[in-house]
């Protein structure tokens, strides 16, 4: 299984009014705005170019553990914070707990350096993962009004 994460301005779907007038909960559709930066802008890694990506849903899940971000993604039984699709907000702690774990892995392995290469390194993914959220969590609280991880 998949999940998809997108990290910047909340976007909110509705359908458009009809006879009933009745609009349910579940007619609404929350997503993020997706962003690609031009060459030369953003990270210099693999997913940095852009605030959207997929990954493996056991992969997310372990490295979140590993690196020690669970509790910005998952609840205490263990499912995403706003259910199978939703949205997370991106406050300054959402921040602070990301860029914590990310100079803690670079305290770590102070002579990593990275790379604009894909790598199946399970220390590069970690870096270029925490390298991402950190960049466009960073990003959304600059740049947004309503900053939000969303997934699916």
């Amino acid at each position: 299984m998949t999940v998809n994460f997108i990290i910047g301005e909340l976007e909110i779907e509705v359908p458009d009014a009809t006879d009933s007038q009745r609009l349910d909960c579940c007619d609404v559709r929350l997503s993020a705005v997706e962003v690609e930066l031009p060459k030369g802008e953003g990270l210099q890694i693999p997913l940095g170019k852009a605030n959207h990506a997929d990954f493996s849903y056991n992969r997310w899940f372990n490295f979140c553990e590993e690196v020690g971000i669970r509790d910005v993604f998952y609840d205490k039984d263990e499912n995403f914070i706003g259910r199978r699709t939703g949205a997370i907000w991106i406050t300054p702690l959402t921040q602070h707990t990301i860029r914590a774990a990310y100079k803690a892995l670079q305290a770590e392995y102070p002579d990593f350096v990275l790379q604009d290469v894909i790598s199946s390194d399970h220390l590069v993914g970690h870096f270029h993962l925490l390298a991402w959220l950190d960049y466009w969590v960073t990003w959304a609280l600059e740049n947004c009004k309503r900053p939000v991880i969303h997934h699916s």
